[in-house]
């Protein structure tokens, strides 16, 4: 199985499908993320033939985070909408994009939540148990830290993939499900 897994930072999202030998590649633009391809979201060096199982997507979230005092502007979308043109672009089988509880009021209810982790996107039902354990970010001093997918959500993830990726739906869809339709609004407008 292939993962992608954009803006891959420390690279906890896909250290469980790496773990379970899954091909995986991380793209992030900060060589100091130790990327397999270090890359601008808005110029990826991917082929449209490439048909990744899940396509992986955490966008800084320093533009939704809840977390600066005082009133903030609306946030960019720009690297929302580079996600969404990546997902047109590469059809993976699945997908989700990751985000902070601040990005609701912009990306609509996300479908899924571990701790400060809101996922959206187009993906199967990810197990109960990750409720349990949800990691608590106020104690952790390092952003980059405190912005690690957990490895029990990465690992949550991939189980729920295997077990569902022969039943889902035996070929890719020709057309993306719109589970953030104002995200594909934004696109539309931004072509």
């Amino acid at each position: 199985m292939l993962m992608i897994d954009l803006f891959s930072g420390t690279g906890g999202a896909s250290q469980a499908m790496q773990d379970a030998g899954w091909t995986t590649v991380r793209i992030d633009m900060s060589s100091s993320a130790r990327p397999d391809v270090r890359a601008d979201v808005n110029h990826l060096p991917l082929k449209r033939s490439l048909k990744p199982d899940l396509l992986w997507m955490s966008p800084p979230c320093t533009e939704f985070s809840d977390a600066r005092p005082g009133p903030r502007d609306p946030p960019s979308m720009e690297l929302v909408i580079a996600c969404i043109r990546t997902i047109v672009d590469l059809r993976p089988r699945f997908w989700i994009i990751e985000n902070v509880r601040g990005a609701l009021p912009w990306l609509g209810l996300a479908p899924r939540s571990f701790g400060p982790f809101y996922l959206w996107g187009y993906f199967p039902p990810i197990g109960g148990q990750l409720r349990r354990g949800a990691k608590h970010t106020a104690t952790v001093r390092s952003a980059k830290e405190r912005g690690r997918i957990p490895y029990q959500l990465s690992n949550a993830v991939r189980l729920s993939i295997e077990t569902y990726a022969g039943r889902c739906m035996p070929q890719r869809p020709t057309k993306q499900r719109r589970t953030l339709p104002q995200l594909f609004r934004y696109y539309e407008e931004d072509r």
